[in-house]
């Protein structure tokens, strides 16, 4: 069979750069970057896996070829398998017989039903930072993968690595202007209320827009019985008795104990339980207790991302400030419906006083030639007769 497979040369690198810095988001990017090296060595799968910095792994991203969908999302240890080692190493791999090779994470081939027979590997670095690998596996034309393979996809991956490092860094710059425009928006809508209850509707309303989730609650501590409940939710319900909280366990116990938010990305915290787990997308969520000076006045979560995908740490940081000013604010409005309450309080009380000291009796000034001086005091402390005379 000949040899079909294209070489790098100046007039490709060229225009792959072209499509590259044409391309309006991320996802563009990737399926460019996937398509150029399915045919520049003509193979049956191409694969670029993303460094997770935060949970330091790899995840694979983007293929072409058969099975590509189900490699959507799965995860590769560092250290494990050909791409683990690449980006434990950052130095390049071929592997022309995958079946004898150790080395080989065969979890992936298994859990999709794939056989990989040669394979080669190489790092995406740019500014002496890791952004992830690229792979290619099973050579269509030839028996194995040759230098001039490896070669070709290094150059490949240099360009790729350059472009997904400024491409995250737009996408990163513009989800932060996006975060402060929700913000600003938040406080500039949540200003002009004036009624606690839709204050706190509201609230809620704009964390759901802000975060993208579908799920928000608020549990609250019980004034009078000293249970926490089920204060407010959007996106399930729960009545009666279930709105009670045990707080032995589970997530609103940990966050009680702690006094510190619990952020979960993707995967639970040791030991903790998460009840009704069947009915979220994922175990992506977080929850964030309500401080006032002295203690634990409540505990807010949210879950269910719309899209799918779990929630990020940059999310958890913009939560907590809608939250500081969600409680500043909270704590102004019931001040001043309290202070509501009591000027009302007060005027009906000299209203009552009003009408009822015109249904006194009138004193005479002067009574078997005596002189009376007298006053009328309101009594706004007992019950009974409203004035002491």
């Amino acid at each position: 069979m000949a040899n079909s497979k294209q070489k790098l040369d100046p007039d490709k690198i060229f225009k792959l750069t072209s499509r590259i810095n044409s391309t309006e988001s991320l996802d563009s990017l990737l399926d460019t970057i996937m398509d150029t090296a399915r045919d520049l060595l003509n193979v049956e799968g191409a694969s670029l896996l993303l460094y997770d910095r935060e949970r330091s792994d790899l995840v694979f991203c983007h293929s072409r070829g058969l099975k590509s969908e189900s490699l959507q999302n799965l995860r590769v240890p560092k250290g494990k398998g050909i791409a683990g080692t690449v980006l434990e190493t950052l130095k390049p791999i071929i592997v022309n017989d995958a079946n004898n090779d150790p080395r080989i994470y065969r979890v992936i081939d298994e859990s999709i039903g794939f056989v990989t027979k040669n394979l080669v590997c190489v790092p995406m670095i740019a500014q002496g930072e890791i952004q992830g690998v690229l792979e290619a596996v099973n050579t269509l034309d030839r028996e194995q993968f040759d230098d001039e393979d490896l070669n070709t996809f290094l150059n490949l991956s240099e360009i790729a690595a350059i472009a997904i490092r400024n491409r995250l860094l737009i996408e990163d710059l513009q989800a932060r202007l996006d975060d402060i425009r929700n913000l600003l928006y938040i406080v500039q809508t949540l200003s002009t209320i004036t009624e606690l209850g839709t204050f706190i509707h509201t609230t809620f309303r704009l964390i759901i827009h802000a975060m993208k989730c579908e799920r928000i609650s608020l549990v609250l501590k019980s004034q009078k019985t000293g249970h926490w409940f089920l204060a407010k939710s959007i996106g399930f319900q729960l009545k009666g008795k279930k709105r009670l909280i045990d707080i032995s366990r589970g997530v609103i116990s940990r966050v009680l104990k702690t006094g510190q938010p619990i952020f979960s990305e993707n995967k639970l915290p040791d030991n903790l339980i998460f009840p009704r787990r069947n009915i979220y997308r994922n175990d992506s969520f977080i929850s964030i207790p309500i401080k006032n000076e002295f203690d634990i006045e409540g505990v807010l979560s949210i879950s269910n991302r719309k899209d799918g995908k779990p929630f990020s740490k940059n999310d958890l940081d913009i939560l907590i400030l809608i939250l500081h000013y969600f409680r500043e604010t909270y704590n102004s409005l019931r001040s001043r419906e309290r202070k509501q309450k009591l000027d009302s309080f007060k005027r009906d009380l000299e209203i009552a006083g009003k009408i009822q000291k015109y249904s006194l009796p009138k004193i005479p000034e002067l009574l078997g030639g005596l002189e009376i001086i007298k006053t009328y005091l309101p009594s706004k402390e007992v019950g009974g007769d409203f004035y002491d005379l």
